[in-house]
């Protein structure tokens, strides 16, 4: 007579609870070994787009802007801001007729920009570009339908930065916190025809044109060829509210910076940026004449 078998040939693994534990243990190394395929997956996705906008933009003749570069930008910009405020802050305009003070305002501000065009276009030339071919600034390559494309993103951009701003400031206002009482347009460069031409050519203009240089078209570049898209927006739009220095505009400022940002990198030129925030201060200095009347 044979012995049955006294065993199955199962493995006992313990109770219901190490069973459970053996499980969740097996999921977790196989949650994490898909976490990290996908990550590794994400990071060479972003590296071999960072290297085709490289590319892309070498081949069209655009400057490869380096961290020094940003870095010579953003000193440059605090300068200018500082050596402003101290001109402008200073007691010697206080000696001249109004009319007096706006102009020589007008005049700090003016030439302070044209500072800021010069060393842009210094490093431009260190790169061996002219100013408008570095920052792909000529003839625009672009079909119709891309410029159409571009300008309707730039004008529901403009809507939601300016709603937003607005809610800020009703929100604000709301706490308490209101805005400084220093610094309005009109005060700076007067109320009258010649004021509103100044801050026209200054604040809707040339600021802006100047700013997209050196925040879009320096550090945003330069940023975002080493990390990435959205770093790089992030970097630029904090850079840009910071220079305003200004806590009570600082968020919707960041806003800006992002929209302004996003369109220069997703449309891949900087004409758009620079359309977008002079229309955002056209608002603003079209408000401020309009409530002076």
């Amino acid at each position: 007579m044979t012995d049955k078998p006294t065993s199955t040939g199962k493995v006992v693994v313990g109770s219901r609870a190490q069973v459970k534990v053996v499980r969740e243990a097996a999921a977790r190394a196989t949650n994490a070994r898909e976490d990290a395929r996908k990550h590794a997956q994400k990071t060479e996705v972003s590296r071999l787009a960072v290297e085709r906008l490289a590319r892309t933009e070498e081949a069209e003749g655009r400057v490869g802007w380096t961290t020094l570069d940003a870095f010579a930008v953003l000193a440059m910009l605090l300068a200018s801001s500082f050596g402003t405020d101290a001109i402008l802050g200073s007691g010697l305009l206080d000696l001249m007729p109004a009319t007096g003070q706006y102009i020589a305002r007008a005049v700090v501000l003016g030439l302070f920009h044209v500072m800021q065009l010069l060393l842009l276009t210094f490093l431009a030339a260190r790169h061996g570009a002219k100013l408008l071919r570095a920052f792909g600034l000529g003839r625009l390559r672009r079909g119709a339908g891309a410029i159409l494309a571009t300008t309707g993103l730039m004008m529901l951009l403009l809507v939601a930065t300016r709603a937003f701003a607005t809610l800020w400031g009703v929100t604000v206002r709301a706490i308490g916190w209101s805005p400084p009482a220093t610094g309005e347009i009109t005060a700076v460069f007067g109320s009258g025809g010649f004021g509103l031409l100044v801050a026209l050519v200054i604040v809707v203009i040339v600021g802006p044109f100047v700013e997209e240089l050196a925040f879009r078209g320096v550090v945003l570049r330069a940023v975002g060829v080493r990390y990435g898209m959205w770093p790089a927006i992030l970097t630029s739009a904090g850079l840009f509210a910071l220079y305003h220095f200004s806590a009570w505009a600082f968020v919707p400022l960041f806003a800006l910076g992002v929209a302004v940002g996003w369109l220069a990198w997703t449309r891949r030129t900087i004409w758009g940026a620079i359309a977008l925030h002079a229309a955002y201060n056209g608002v603003v200095v079209g408000a401020a004449y309009w409530l002076a009347r």
